[in-house]
């Protein structure tokens, strides 16, 4: 019995070290974990603070984009010629619009965009002032009705023009312009890019402006409730 009294104290001996190890083994994994826990919490307020920066980012290059773009309009319509002469397809469809013709001072620069293959690719054309852009933008719908064929061209295509937009701008106008034939809007318009969307002309109905994908898509979700305006 002494024996076995002996071997008892010896396995309790036994087992209360390992339990010690156990115990500071878990002390120590709380502590790792505390320092985890606090690390990831550090880390994600890192990564919050660099998305607001990427974002910051983002909003100021697209703010300097569409600001050049104001200078901008882009011409839609015109076959692309061998050895063709940007500047003066501008001109010649500028005499089309009767109240303004296009002089070779009033342009900076314009060349032709990338489109895909089946496409005409459109002529951005960046004139030296913004008023004069906005000018013969008002324009535009004397260009109703006209096509290649009066500029001397031998195949009849629409001639249109259109504000020079970001991408993102040009998305969002995308998705304004399904919902406005989707819920019977009547008018949508872009200025100084933003995108605006108005129900009617009626005096009650006010005109809603959208700088991008985010806010516009608060707005469909309201007026999926019912309180489109």
């Amino acid at each position: 019995m002494k024996d076995e009294l002996n071997e008892f104290g010896k396995s309790l001996i036994f087992l209360s070290s390992r339990y010690d190890e156990i115990d500071k083994s878990e002390n120590e994994m709380s502590e790792s974990l505390n320092y985890l826990s606090t690390e990831n919490k550090r880390l994600c307020e890192r990564v919050s603070m660099l998305e607001s920066m990427v974002a910051a980012c983002e909003s100021g290059m697209e703010n300097v984009k569409q600001y050049i773009c104001r200078d901008m309009l882009e011409l839609h319509g015109i076959p692309v010629m061998q050895d063709e002469n940007p500047n003066e397809i501008v001109k010649s469809v500028g005499l089309l619009n009767r109240g303004y013709q296009v002089q070779d001072q009033d342009i900076s620069i314009s060349h032709r965009l990338p489109a895909p293959e089946s496409k005409i690719p459109p002529i951005i054309v960046k004139l030296m002032r913004r008023n004069t852009r906005d000018h013969i933008f008002s324009l535009k719908r004397q260009l109703r009705g006209k096509s290649t064929l009066d500029l001397g061209f031998p195949t009849e295509n629409r001639i249109y023009l259109n504000k020079s937009l970001t991408q993102r701008t040009r998305d969002l106008l995308k998705d304004v312009k399904v919902f406005k034939r989707d819920y019977h809007f009547k008018f949508v318009w872009t200025k100084q890019g933003k995108v605006f969307l108005k129900k009617d002309d009626s005096s009650s109905s006010t005109a809603r402006s959208f700088s991008s994908l985010e806010e516009f898509a608060a707005f469909k979700e309201a007026s999926s409730r019912g309180n489109a305006n």
